[in-house]
């Protein structure tokens, strides 16, 4: 039995060096907070599961001429970990093993990992954050698009990426703060040097220690993205703000400063920048932020909206920037059913993690995939500015959860000394839309269903690099006993491209259990 293809990478068993960087802090960390506990709730809870799937698909390559159906199992193991007290965080660990019965070049296995951290090393001193993730990320927009990560492609990659973030907080006397922090991200693909990239960045901010109507702060940065395939370009950034509280509700702000950087040519001379925001918070349940902001390439901006009702969480956001902390890939996906929900229990459960896993119970209640609005994008080698508008709304009550999430996104390539060829020098400009609505609903306590409804299109120079790609999945679950669970499902799946158009249709079944 194979598990990947012939001259390919051996399959990462465990997560990345990297990518576990964060989360090996966490796991170091949390067992001395685990016997500080005492007779309090636990510091460090851990859940493993598994899970098997088998699917039935009557296309399994994706490629209507080569048609050819299979039956595909795939078996998941996994664990979570919470840690709570001076380390807080937690890890999401997945890892799939697919067989397939008649194409065993297929087998392949797969990582999923999810992790951050929150560590206090010395009191109202240092501190450390991290963060690491393994997901499936598309190549090229221009290729094969799919709705389920059931299937390998030869257009995904496994990208791999951690942010180790160390700072030192405190007080000056009783008149200023300062916030001296380092970061360091790295991110790695599988199978495509396209995906390599190293971003650092230095900071340091003095501001005004006391709370009242004026408010002030002096920051520098400096900053580096560095791509494999590509080149290294630096920014500097210097600025002054001043910030106001004309009421309760309402801040405003203003800022000026100087930016030097090679990312336009070799020409480093300074350039003025200036800023102004707003943010306006009428109620706990609402709030509205809002910045312009004048850099050495242009204008960029960043407005964000969110409404929390009873039961449903409304969310708005445009935003106009070049991509630097996430450099390698350009994403365009719609806003997670997750991080809506995550608003919505935020009065019920004020503390992140445990609102963290009551939102997993309700969606493993609901068989909801967290992940629904799956970010859609593309490796890029070179920084690239995007106008992206995001929205997102979900409804959760007692036995009916209904969700939309809608976004587009417009990429084209800022560094025009790269000369790196990924989509955005093949194409100028790469658009990108996804719409993602997802219906569920509780039969019993144990027992519901759900409808989930996907459309996204790419769109790129010419007529071979724009695609359609439309599904439709309905699902039923159920559980037995406290810990399993069984659901069965159905899917159809349009594909519509010049090069490569296809249609799947599948059924499956998945058994899981949480020890």
């Amino acid at each position: 039995m194979t598990f990947r293809r012939p001259g390919s990478p051996a399959p990462h068993l465990l997560p990345a060096r990297g990518a576990a960087a964060a989360a090996a802090l966490l796991l170091a960390a949390a067992p001395s907070q685990a016997q500080q506990a005492g007779g309090a709730a636990r510091a460090l809870t851990i859940a493993p599961n598994a899970s098997v799937t088998q699917t039935l698909t009557d296309n399994v390559l994706l490629d209507d001429a080569r048609k050819r159906s299979d039956a595909v199992t795939e078996l998941t193991v996994g664990v979570r970990l919470a840690s709570r007290g001076r380390v807080r965080g937690f890890l999401d660990y997945q890892l799939t093993g697919s067989v397939h019965a008649r194409e065993s070049r297929e087998n392949n296995m797969t990582n999923a990992l999810r992790a951050g951290m929150n560590a206090i090393l010395i009191d109202d001193f240092l501190f450390l954050e991290g963060a690491a993730s393994i997901s499936q990320q598309t190549v090229s927009a221009f290729g094969v698009q799919t709705a389920s990560p059931s299937f390998d492609n030869r257009n995904r990659t496994e990208v791999r990426s951690y942010t180790i973030t160390p700072s030192m907080r405190g007080l000056i006397g009783s008149w200023a703060r300062y916030d001296v922090r380092w970061s360091h991200t790295q991110q790695s693909s599988a199978s495509s040097e396209l995906g390599d990239s190293t971003d650092q960045a230095l900071s340091v901010v003095l501001s005004s220690a006391r709370a009242s109507r004026v408010g002030w702060s002096l920051s520098a940065v400096q900053s580096r993205s560095d791509f494999d395939a590509g080149r290294s370009t630096d920014t500097k950034h210097a600025k002054g703000t001043l910030s106001y509280r004309a009421t309760p509700d309402l801040g405003l702000s203003a800022s000026a400063g100087r930016e030097w950087s090679d990312l336009l040519g070799t020409d480093t001379g300074g350039r003025k920048t200036w800023s102004l925001g707003l943010n306006w918070t009428p109620t706990e349940r609402t709030r509205l932020n809002a910045q312009r902001e004048r850099r050495f390439f242009g204008d960029t901006h960043a407005l964000s909206f969110e409404h929390r009702m009873k039961h449903s969480t409304w969310r708005f956001s445009s935003s106009e920037d070049i991509s630097t902390s996430s450099p390698s890939v350009v994403n365009a996906g719609t806003i997670a059913l997750y991080d809506l929900l995550f608003a919505n229990f935020t009065t019920q459960y004020p503390d992140p993690l445990i609102r963290q896993e009551k939102v997993r119970e309700f969606l493993q209640r609901q068989n909801l995939n967290p992940n629904q609005a799956v970010p859609i994008g593309f490796l890029q080698s070179a920084v690239a500015l995007t106008k992206r508008q995001e929205f997102g709304v979900a409804y959760a009550g007692l036995r009916t959860t209904v969700s939309l999430s809608a976004s587009r996104s417009d990429s084209r390539r800022i560094d025009e000394l790269a000369t790196v060829r990924d989509d955005l020098a093949l194409s100028g400009r790469v658009k990108q839309s996804v719409l993602s609505t997802t219906f569920g609903y509780r039969l019993n306590p144990t027992d519901s269903v759900n409808l989930l409804l996907m459309s996204q299109r790419t769109q790129g120079a010419t007529s071979d690099q724009q695609s359609d790609l439309k599904s439709i999945s309905l699902n039923w679950s159920g559980q037995f006993g406290i810990r399993s669970s069984l659901s069965f499902g159905a899917r159809h799946v349009e594909f519509d491209s010049l090069v490569t158009p296809y249609t799947e249709n599948a059924i499956f079944a998945t058994l899981g259990v949480r020890f």
